[in-house]
């Protein structure tokens, strides 16, 4: 979350581009963010806040399923994490990117997107569950591009 930014590295930071980028984009604005977080009102080093806070992003999961809106704000904090989940616990990923798309654009459930996203999810999600299809995720695609 963007309260958390500032506690992480410039390295890390530069990294983050959606927050600027998609910043007025459809239906989860900086506004609307900032607005969730002073709900939320943990103070920005919670480890809740943002996953990369966390100081060891090693044992975790080895599978990982990402879908991700190529216009949500937090877009560039997912890549994030996907890289440093793979640096520190050789997690093998699969990630579908929704180019084009705005977080939430899922629940317009008449569009082909929407389909698209359901079907997927399932597919993510049978990936990480079947643990003999597990090494399936090492041969599909590491990244998906879908769009409008």
């Amino acid at each position: 979350m963007p309260k958390a930014h500032g506690l992480l590295s410039d390295e890390w930071r530069e990294q983050l581009l959606s927050l600027e980028q998609n910043g007025n984009a459809p239906f989860l604005t900086q506004g609307s963010l900032a607005q969730i977080e002073e709900a939320y009102g943990a103070p920005a080093d919670d480890l809740r806040i943002s996953y990369l806070l966390n100081e060891d992003h090693g044992r975790l999961p080895t599978r990982a399923y990402f879908q991700i809106c190529g216009l949500d704000l937090l877009r560039d904090e997912t890549f994030l994490w996907e890289k440093l989940l793979a640096k520190h616990s050789g997690t093998q990923s699969k990630i579908d990117l929704y180019s084009g798309l705005p977080h939430g654009f899922w629940r317009f459930l008449h569009s082909k997107a929407s389909s698209d996203w359901l079907d997927d999810l399932i597919e993510g999600f049978r990936l990480l569950l079947l643990a003999n299809e597990g090494s399936r995720v090492a041969e599909e695609a590491k990244l998906n591009v879908k769009g409008l």
